[in-house]
Order: C-alpha cells, then sequence, then structure tokens
C-alpha cells in the first residue's frame, strides 16, 4: 500500500487579504521594502513538518512559522504569488520519502522548509537533492546531514555535535553536577546526541543508557541512576518521551537536576511532565520568544497561541528562500545559488551558511522550566 502524506495548499488570495503587524525588522534585508511592486506568479514553497501523531507541536511551529512569512510576505507584495504547501510527515521518514517524490514532481515549488526531523530529513534528502530543491531546515541537527553532499541543503540552528559540546561543557561547570548520567530515547537524535555528551563528560558519566521509545523500563534505569546518586541527568530525545522520563526520574526519588534535549523544548512537555518538569532546564539553539517580541506578537495573532521553539526560525528559513524570491530567483537552480551567497539578517541570528550548509555561526540560550512556562536564563557559550 502506498501512504500519501496530507497536503494543505494555503491558497495565497486568502493570506494576502491579511495585515500583520509587529515584524517589519524580522524579514530578511532583501525580502523587505527593496521589493515592491514585486511580480510574480505560480511559485511555491512548501512545509514538511509533522502536523498530527506525537510530534506535531514541534512539526506544526514548523509549519506556522514558514505559514506567518509567506502571509507577511503576499501582503507586501500582492502581485507576487507565492503559495504554501504544507505537507504532513507525522515526523516519520517513510511518509517524509513519499513527501518529497510528490514535491520533487511539482514544478511550483521552488524551495522547502524543511523537514522538521533528521530522520525524515535524511529519509527525503536524495529525492530533494535530485530533483535541485533548495532545503533550509529550521530544526534537523544531526551533523551527517551536511555530510551527504546535497546542494541546496542548509540548516538554520546548530548540529548536534556543537550543540552537545556547549551543553556537555555547560553541564560540567556546573558546581555541583556531578557524577553524572546520560540517557538516551534510542532514536537517531537521541542517540546521537547523548554519544557527544558522553564524550565530552568521559569518566564522569557514571550511568549511561537507553530507553526505547515507548518502553516500560524507565524505572529500573532510574533506579540505576539513585543508587550512583547521580547529581545531573541529561536526556536526550523528543516532547512525549521527555516527558514521561522526567515523570519517572521524581516518582523514582531522585532530585538530580534534569536537563533535557532541546527536542523536548515545547509546551507540549511542560503539559506531559506536570509538576516533574519544574525545573528542568534545556540549553538550545533556539531564540526563546522573548528575544524576538515583534515575531511573537504577531505570531500570536494569528494563531492564538505563543510561538514554540523553532517556529521562529522556520520564519526565518522561509523569510530566506522569500528572499530569494524577491531578488529574482524564479528556478530551483537560482534559489540555491542565491542561498550560496546570502548574507541576510534573520529574526534569530544572521542566515549565512558554510560552503556544506551548516549556519556560519552558532549561539546558544539556557532556558528553565517554571510555572508552566520556558523562562529564557540567558546566552551559554559556545564549548571551546
Amino acid at each position: 500500500m502506498t501512504v500519501h502524506p496530507c497536503r494543505i495548499a494555503l491558497v495565497v488570495a486568502a493570506i494576502a487579504t491579511l495585515t500583520l503587524t509587529g515584524c517589519g525588522g524580522g524579514s530578511s534585508r532583501a525580502a523587505d521594502g527593496s521589493a515592491r511592486g514585486l511580480q510574480c506568479s505560480g511559485l511555491a514553497l512548501a512545509s514538511m513538518s509533522a502536523l498530527t501523531g506525537s510530534e506535531s507541536g514541534l512539526g506544526r511551529a514548523v509549519a506556522r512559522g514558514a505559514e506567518l512569512a509567506v502571509a507577511e510576505f503576499v501582503a507586501r507584495h500582492p502581485d507576487c504569488e507565492v503559495r504554501l504547501e504544507q505537507i504532513d510527515t507525522e515526523g516519520l521518514p517513510p511518509l517524509a520519502t513519499s513527501a518529497a517524490d510528490e514535491i520533487a514532481d511539482d514544478d511550483a515549488v521552488i524551495g522547502i522548509v524543511g523537514p522538521a526531523f533528521s530522520g525524515e530529513a535524511a529519509a527525503a534528502g536524495p529525492a530533494l537533492d535530485d530533483a535541485g530543491l533548495a532545503i533550509v531546515t529550521p530544526s534537523a541537527t544531526n551533523p551527517t546531514l551536511s555530510t551527504k553532499g546535497w546542494e541546496g541543503f542548509h540548516r538554520i540552528v546548530a548540529a548536534d555535535d556543537t550543540l552537545g559540546a556547549a551543553t556537555a561543557a555547560f553541564v560540567a561547570g556546573r558546581s555541583d553536577g556531578g557524577p553524572f548520567a546520560v540517557i538516551d530515547d534510542g532514536s537517531a537524535y537521541g542517540g546521537g546526541l547523548a554519544d557527544v555528551i558522553e564524550a565530552r563528560l568521559g569518566d564522569r558519566v557514571k550511568v549511561s543508557r537507553t530507553v526505547a521509545t515507548g518502553a516500560d523500563d524507565a524505572a529500573t534505569v532510574v533506579s540505576a541512576i539513585v543508587a550512583a546518586d547521580a547529581r545531573t541527568v541529561f536526556y536526550a530525545g523528543y516532547v512525549e518521551d521527555s516527558a514521561a522520563f522526567a515523570r519517572a526520574l521524581r516518582a523514582g526519588g531522585s532530585d538530580a537536576q534534569l536537563i533535557v534535549s532541546e527536542g523536548a523544548y515545547n509546551p507540549g512537555f511542560l503539559r506531559d511532565a506536570g509538576s516533574a518538569g519544574d525545573g528542568v532546564l534545556v540549553v538550545t539553539s533556539t531564540a526563546p520568544a522573548s528575544t524576538v517580541p515583534d515575531f511573537a506578537a504577531a505570531y500570536r495573532a494569528r494563531f492564538g497561541a505563543s510561538p514554540p521553539a523553532f517556529a521562529a526560525e522556520a520564519y526565518d528559513a522561509a523569510n530566506a528562500l522569500l528572499a530569494a524570491i524577491a531578488d529574482g530567483a524564479r528556478t530551483r537552480s537560482e534559489v540555491i545559488a542565491f542561498l550560496a551567497d546570502a548574507d541576510l539578517d534573520g529574526i534569530t541570528r544572521p542566515l549565512r551558511w558554510t560552503a556544506t550548509g551548516e549556519p556560519a555561526a552558532a549561539a546558544f540560550r539556557l532556558v528553565k522550566a517554571a510555572d508552566g512556562s520556558f523562562i529564557d536564563q540567558g546566552p551559554v557559550p559556545a564549548a571551546r
């Protein structure tokens, strides 16, 4: 049986009637006032993310960030017809592969916001690259993605090896931090990030385990953590399993400081973890909503909620692609050529990339869960 991903086309005529405010300084330079009077037709971008399923919190953030960017662009340039195709992959590599084949055959689509997750990016990347599409992922962080030789690949946030090094340096620098436990969910994302953390912390890691997604052995792992008197526990995984582990950790009697990976930096974690989430820390390369207030206001006005992690990065990703259109790009190859030399002002960071599509500079922040919200605690230095 062939499973077709859900595809939602946002009608440009409807978007163009919206007036969104508060983000005047947020669009990239080339997509802003310099391109007034722009004319084009029949162009589309696509977002690839989980709109349904257990990871839909992050996936919807990506789709909505892209949607807001396209809506603003069309409102500024009503004679430039750009639509957004929102593709629901459910975060599953097989659906992402099917989606990539579908997008590749749609000549109107000249750039991709996403894929959102590393697994689906790895699965969809070959077909997207064969089709000559520019890929700007706001959230896929596996370091190997930029080693595939995909000409159109770009990412907004730091890769796991860079983020992991910064996280490990932060963890190691805590005055009351050791001994350490490093736990992952068994996914390519969680396992890869945990490996980076463990390599950096060395023999100070007293417990290193994998708790497979949906498994019931968390209590056994927590018992090992308690027995080792670990004072800091790092958990690498996505929202649902991170929240379940937080509950298990507290239920098992550990009062260790829990640090979760940015894959769990989402309101869904706070909801699912309940009181067990209080005090949890995240080192992230995403921009907390408080650092992008104009974007956050526009996002709330459109969607009735504060922007979760990666929404602002998706907005930047879409605006980079829209900047190419504003600069005159009308084909897939022209979009890739534009991004190769791009030097744009994003709302989360300058948008410049290395030859392999990695961000030219990385920045990290610490956030803390408190009173049902993630509160920005300020910058975290990159590892030396």
